[in-house]
């Protein structure tokens, strides 16, 4: 009978103690960090880069809350021509997403992420559109900005697309941990690393 009480004891302290290490990450994650430019769109005809910013707010009653994630965005892709413009040309053009949903510290280095395809929202500023094409493109017969709308219409649809495929992976994030103002963790075996801004929460 001792040596059962003396186990359930034991027990009891590791389980508070994993509780304590949840709680601790959990607080240690709250506020706002920034990603280094990083690439989620690499194929023969785009590439992109993005700046993530992601918000981590906890509720006071739990190891979670909501999470934030916004992204400036550089997008490049070619073309082989359209009925407007004959001949090959490329596009780049800047834009901004967001999306959110909640999060919750599971384990000391574990975090779970449940964002929301529902508020995914994507901007492209169809006059910060670029159009460049070869020599014997000619600005004075080819109407770019009757395009322009046309262009960033295709990149908002192919960023959106590539977006909510690249958020499905942050389902969970493996390896959390906090050094000073940066935050690192792991999503499929690809490391992130990111910079606190603002004070610690």
């Amino acid at each position: 009978m001792q040596k059962l009480l003396i186990g359930l004891l034991a027990l009891t302290a590791l389980v508070s103690a994993g509780c304590d290490e949840t709680k601790k990450l959990a607080g240690e994650v709250t506020g706002t960090w920034t990603s280094n430019p990083t690439p989620f769109i690499a194929t023969d005809g785009s590439t992109a880069t993005s700046i993530e910013n992601i918000v981590f707010e906890r509720d006071s009653t739990s190891n979670g809350g909501m999470v934030i994630i916004t992204s400036l965005i550089s997008s490049t892709g070619s073309f082989t021509g359209s009925s407007t413009i004959m001949s090959p040309f490329s596009v780049s053009a800047a834009a901004k997403s967001y999306i959110s949903g909640h999060w919750t510290a599971v384990d000391d280095d574990e975090l779970l992420l449940a964002l929301d395809p529902a508020t995914m929202t994507v901007e492209v500023d169809p006059d910060a559109v670029v159009i460049t094409s070869d020599l014997n493109f000619s600005p004075e017969t080819s109407p770019i900005d009757s395009i322009r709308p046309q262009i960033a219409g295709a990149m908002k649809a192919t960023i959106t697309q590539d977006l909510l495929q690249h958020y499905v992976s942050y389902q969970e994030l493996d390896d959390v941990k906090v050094k000073g103002s940066t935050l690192q963790f792991e999503v499929k075996d690809e490391k992130h690393l990111l910079t606190r801004q603002g004070p610690a929460k």
